[in-house]
């Protein structure tokens, strides 16, 4: 009886144990686990290089979205220009001569010396006495009268960057000249008190290069 009780106890015990097909099949499923679907046997344990092209894109694209600066154009919507570069930059993106005008008309008189501190750039300043010209004898103005507007920014000119203004009005040619004449007879004939006109006589010497300025 020995033998037999020993042969059936061996059989219990090997049916508790693991078969090595068993143990097999466990160590695969759990790599599989480990690995995360859809991955290839064969492919375990190398690194997955798209994977982390693609977290360090998105990382890359999380910050530009937190630092990424407001284009130029919305964050300084409604803000006076800096420079004369500003200033230009934002005319040519006007229409008409009497919007370059409306817009000139608003900025504020102390404004134009810090715009102007270094200079006036001789084209930019034939380019505002033009739109002046026009906007004053083309008769379309509905809401303000440009005569008053030019006068405005002309008088905020020879008041706060004298000098700049008589050395960028010193570049005319006969052309120039001509039309500069021309504007500065229209405002005058515009004009109804003797401060007003005082004024205007010395924005006439300025530009005419009849008189000297000086800085604030």
């Amino acid at each position: 009886l020995k033998p037999f009780w020993l042969k059936l106890l061996r059989s219990k015990r090997d049916e508790a144990r693991p078969s090595i097909v068993d143990v097999m099949t466990a160590m695969v499923s759990s790599r599989c686990t480990d690995a995360g679907p859809g991955t290839s046997e064969l492919l375990r344990g190398i690194p997955d290089f798209r994977k982390g092209a693609s977290s360090s894109n998105l990382a890359r694209g999380r910050r530009s979205l937190a630092v990424n600066p407001v284009p130029a154009a919305v964050q300084r919507k409604g803000m006076l220009p800096t420079n004369g570069h500003e200033l230009a930059r934002e005319m040519r993106r006007l229409g008409s001569p009497q919007e370059k005008l409306d817009w000139l008309a608003k900025i504020p008189a102390e404004a134009f010396s810090g715009i102007f501190r270094v200079e006036i750039d001789a084209e930019l300043l034939q380019t505002i006495l033009t739109l002046m010209h026009q906007a004053c004898t083309s008769g379309a103005a509905e809401e303000h009268d440009p005569c008053l507007q030019a006068k405005q920014v002309l008088h905020a000119l020879a008041a706060h960057c004298p000098k700049s203004f008589s050395f960028a009005a010193s570049f005319a040619g006969e052309k120039e000249l001509a039309q500069t004449r021309k504007l500065l007879t229209l405002l005058e004939s515009h004009s109804f008190e003797a401060i007003d006109a005082g004024k205007l006589k010395t924005v006439r010497d300025l530009l005419l290069n009849s008189g000297e300025g000086d800085e604030d």
